[in-house]
């Protein structure tokens, strides 16, 4: 989701089909900004920070305004490593993310040899510590907490830490490392990442000379918080809070800083998040929680059924993730048997899994555009990209999660609850109003260009 909104881009185009997709020449999963040619900065002897935009096949907003304008600046901060790679494009002149084993804000070998004093200074200031110490308490007076759910919900979180407030300071060292790599899912860490926004503003010069610059700031504990609580919980109510607080702390920075004149914000989302199922049930909402053994299971077998009607020897199931099944089709070539008819056999059989709403061929979705009534048919075309994607992709029906354990929810369907997002631009270029057509991730970037070429025009 990140690189559609840097690059205006879709998924088909920018090669980014997933956090991860299945690598047909290694038979091994790849991590959509892994780059084992470079290394980690500031990581400390255990390196793991091989990151870089290798994998994104389209350039982005930062890379248009340094082709336009060598004198600016661009810059990209997430609490995310590939949050920060992909908003930042190909050539930022920084991108910095947190390490949730060292607890500090690091970077790659692609994008420094080190990184800056004034960083390392930042990361030396105590923030994790303080935010360990402190403990995750609600914000406002309970009443204002009823328009979620109760507190205590069965599903949220691990199953059993459910309920405010979150202490995580039990004084032994392991409590400390736990809370290093979990405080993504406290309000902490985008509160933390706003702080280096501020400082990256202050010690870089962002916005001190007429060039315009870029500063892409992910704030990715909203993803982690929804991922473990869900939408309608306390938790989600209270980050949000919190981060609307910390929001207009950072705007009237910008006021002092700059002035209110002269920047431009442009706030939106990557995706949302799907209600827990326990609770869509309790509703009314038919919906289901599929464990990841079950889901693989269920498609290996639906694969299986069309091995033996087609008559091969070995398994066409290679792998699956939640965008698909991966097919092993060495043994029907070889048999001349065409991959399109195979892919389709699959696809039938793959249908008829309880969960499964449609599949839809590499195929199908690889041919010229047509008009067609099939529901999410073009979404899931924006979605494909032949080397990268499953070759049968799946739609699941509208509330049935895929998730690895029985506690939290995620997101990655074609649904409302996954694909409606905010899309906000304010400051300098953009006039006052409210715009009622649908708009879409790859909408921000070429507005973004709009509205620089607009303000270099009038300065």
């Amino acid at each position: 989701g990140h690189a559609p909104i840097s690059t205006g881009c879709t998924p088909a185009r920018t090669g980014i089909v997933g956090n991860d997709w299945f690598d047909r020449s290694t038979g091994a999963d790849a991590y959509c900004t892994y780059d084992d040619s470079v290394s980690g900065v500031g990581t400390g002897a255990d390196d793991k920070a091989h990151q870089s935009p290798r994998n994104l096949r389209r350039s982005a907003l930062g890379d248009w305004l340094k082709e336009s304008s060598p004198a600016s600046k661009v810059f990209s901060i997430a609490g995310k490593d590939r949050s920060a790679v992909l908003m930042g494009g190909r050539k930022p002149d920084g991108a910095f993310w947190y390490d949730d084993t060292t607890g500090r804000y690091v970077t790659s070998t692609y994008y420094a040899k080190s990184l800056p004093a004034w960083l390392d200074t930042f990361n030396d200031g105590g923030r994790v510590q303080a935010a360990f110490r402190t403990g995750w308490h609600r914000t406002l007076p309970l009443d204002d907490y009823l328009i979620s759910n109760e507190d205590a919900f069965a599903t949220e979180n691990d199953c059993a830490d459910t309920t405010f407030p979150h202490t995580f300071d039990t004084g032994s060292p392991a409590a400390a490392s736990a809370f290093t790599k979990g405080i993504m899912q406290t309000p902490f860490a985008d509160e933390m990442t706003l702080d280096l926004a501020e400082r990256l503003i202050v010690e870089e010069r962002l916005g001190a000379d007429r060039a315009p610059d870029i500063l892409w700031v992910g704030l990715s504990a909203a993803d982690i918080v929804g991922h473990a609580y869900g939408p309608l919980s306390q938790e989600t109510q209270d980050y949000y809070v919190r981060l609307d607080r910390r929001l207009g702390v950072f705007l009237e920075f910008l006021d002092r800083r700059l002035g209110s004149s002269n920047y431009t914000i442009a706030l939106t989302s990557d995706h949302g998040v799907m209600p827990l199922p326990e609770e869509l049930t309790r509703r009314g909402v038919p919906a289901s929680r599929v464990l990841t053994k079950d889901y693989t299971a269920a498609l290996n077998a639906a694969t299986e059924v069309a091995r033996t009607e087609l008559g091969l020897s070995k398994p066409l199931f290679r792998s699956s993730n939640y965008m698909g099944v991966y097919l092993d089709l060495a043994e029907s070539t070889s048999r001349g048997l065409a991959p399109a008819e195979v892919r389709n056999r699959v696809a039938d059989k793959l249908r008829s899994v309880p969960f499964v709403a449609d599949a839809m061929t590499a195929d199908e979705l690889s041919a010229s555009p047509a008009t067609s009534d099939r529901p999410y048919l073009e979404l899931y075309r924006h979605s494909f990209s032949a080397d990268r994607s499953p070759d049968v992709m799946l739609r699941p029906k509208e509330y049935a999660l895929t998730r690895w354990k029985t506690c939290g929810t995620s997101h990655g369907t074609p649904y409302r609850f996954d694909t409606h997002i905010p899309m906000v631009f304010f400051g300098a270029g953009v006039p006052a109003g409210l715009r009622t057509e649908r708009v879409h991730t790859t909408d921000l970037a070429p507005t973004l260009d709009d509205v620089i070429a607009y303000v270099k025009r009038m300065s």
